[in-house]
């Protein structure tokens, strides 16, 4: 990438009749197709200026009360995915984006360009705007997903560096700053990955998302027993994306391959501690619960309950009376290796 340039734009260079348009025009050509929404369209204004370095740019952006909304259309009409770190510097404002927020001067708060979201200011306000691409998002901040939406507050003191550094980071210092652009970049990307394990370890995920993940959970309890169940399979069952099941997960630390894992495990204790099932082998266990093989269903018993599964259906039923199936000899060997996730990945 070449050296950065300073970018202006203003809608005082066009008649106020069309300052909305090119407002939209503008902000869709040099970061994501936006609407807005005013009560009189002539009243609007608003000038920014933006610098651009390896994997984010910054602008400053100044303008009237307004609403900015992004929608199915505008995410259609979006290129490659970002993110978004925003600030506002002397005013409050509200922002509905995975849920409502209201954000005070110095609080900022991470946008992903592929979900809906609507912010009204209703002052005149400066906002500090950092754009930031996913593969350099992801380099510092694997699970994105943590800080998305919600309110980085200056309380803390992780979010209070963050908030401080973004609240003086500006075009014009990318391009006049004594240290290499590359220095700032690295030392944003630090921040955000240390507001981002500070609000890990004190937010607890929102209703919505929890009742999201539950959703997922019951359904693949629902589906676990078929051996070439994926992600794709279940996202589609709840009409949810892929990308969405997935989030959902990783906001409690989670990945699909070991809660399948998991869910065909707990139908196939319950057939080995239950009497109905005594008369059925280990080996047709472990295929009506989902699992491609019976070696592989032994291994990952054996690394979760410590045994055998028949061993494990040896004490669970004991001493009966009654003669039980005998164990396939695939099941005796003490395989202690971490359970992996079966059939094709989602």
């Amino acid at each position: 990438m070449g050296a950065p340039e300073l970018t202006c734009w203003s809608t005082d260079d066009v008649d106020k009749t069309q300052r909305i348009d090119y407002y939209e025009e503008t902000v869709a050509r040099s970061m994501i197709p936006v609407g807005i929404r005013m009560r009189c369209a002539s009243d609007f204004s608003s000038s920014m200026k933006m610098t651009s370095v390896d994997g984010f740019s910054v602008l400053r952006i100044k303008g009237s009360p307004h609403e900015v909304y992004r929608a199915e259309r505008e995410i259609a009409r979006s290129g490659a995915h970002k993110y978004h770190l925003l600030l506002t510097c002397e005013t409050p404002w509200t922002l509905h984006h995975q849920g409502a927020v209201a954000l005070g001067a110095g609080e900022a708060v991470l946008l992903d360009s592929q979900r809906p979201q609507t912010s009204t200011t209703t002052v005149p306000y400066e906002m500090v705007h950092v754009m930031l691409d996913a593969a350099w998002l992801d380099q510092w901040v694997p699970q994105p997903d943590m800080l998305v939406g919600r309110k980085i507050t200056a309380a803390t003191p992780w979010g209070n560096s963050l908030a401080s550094f973004a609240k003086v980071l500006t075009p014009e210092l990318l391009l006049d700053s004594p240290l290499p652009a590359r220095l700032l970049s690295d030392h944003l990307g630090a921040m955000l990955a240390l507001a981002c394990n500070e609000m890990d370890q004190k937010v607890a995920p929102r209703k919505s998302e929890t009742s999201q993940r539950h959703r997922i959970l019951d359904m693949l309890a629902q589906q676990c027993t078929d051996p070439q169940l994926t992600a794709k399979d279940v996202a589609a069952s709840l009409n949810i994306s892929v990308r969405t099941l997935h989030r959902a997960l990783a906001l409690t630390k989670e990945t699909f391959g070991p809660l399948l894992i998991e869910a065909r495990l707990r139908i196939a204790r319950r057939m080995l501690e239950s009497r109905i099932f005594m008369n059925m082998t280990v080996s047709e266990i472990a295929k009506r619960t989902g699992f491609a093989t019976s070696s592989h269903f032994a291994r990952v018993f054996h690394a979760v309950y410590g045994m055998t599964p028949s061993g494990f259906r040896q004490a669970s039923l004991g001493e009966t009376g009654r003669k039980i199936s005998p164990p396939d000899s695939s099941f005796d060997s003490p395989a202690v290796s971490s359970p992996r996730p079966v059939g094709k990945r989602g």
